[in-house]
């Protein structure tokens, strides 16, 4: 009897060691994921703000190229009425070179408004991909701290006891069992108190 006992016993805490250190594994690996995670969201934070960098970088350089042309453009429109002896300092001329200006001014502004939206739309998807990766990282964490290894150690441990009491009672050797029918009656049919 001491044999079968003392193998049960030994089984039950080398099964309560595995749901504890099970427990450690699964705490780690939700805290790596975490810590995982975390370190995705500063990637795109970063990502964000060199989108940001390079959607600005390109909107310069697209507005230099309208003022260029723009000037460019002045500068032949001015050869032009130079070449054919028209005065360029009053009248229509100085209204076409104004009006050019106005129209390179305005795709400079155009260019501009639509840097500013592209950064913007850019900023706004980059917030939502790190507050949702936030959140998971939350989630993972608070998992992590819910979990007790020696929690599942001792639930372990209590489970098995609880199935050695089982089969022990339903052996010929529990001392239950050994009690005549009207003991056995006795025992079970007593009241319980408050």
């Amino acid at each position: 009897m001491a044999l079968p006992a003392l193998l049960f016993a030994a089984s039950a805490g080398f099964n309560a060691l595995g749901a504890r250190n099970a427990a450690i594994a699964e705490k780690a690996a939700l805290s790596g994921q975490a810590r995982t995670i975390r370190k995705n969201a500063a990637f795109a934070v970063e990502t964000a703000r060199l989108n940001e960098s390079e959607f600005g970088r390109v909107g310069k350089k697209a507005e230099l190229k309208v003022r260029r042309d723009s000037r460019s453009l002045r500068g032949a429109q001015k050869a032009a009425f130079a070449g054919s002896g028209v005065d360029i300092s009053f009248g229509t001329p100085l209204e076409i070179f104004g009006d050019t200006d106005f129209i390179g001014d305005d795709d400079v502004q155009t260019i501009r408004d639509d840097t500013r939206r592209k950064i913007n739309r850019s900023s706004r998807a980059a917030n939502f991909e790190i507050e949702g990766l936030n959140e998971n990282a939350r989630n993972l964490e608070a998992s992590a701290l819910n979990i007790d290894p020696n929690f599942a150690f001792l639930t372990s441990l209590l489970g098995s006891a609880s199935q050695a009491g089982t089969k022990f009672q339903k052996s010929n050797n529990s001392p239950f069992t050994r009690l005549s029918g009207s003991d056995q009656r006795r025992l079970t049919n007593v009241p319980f108190k408050n």
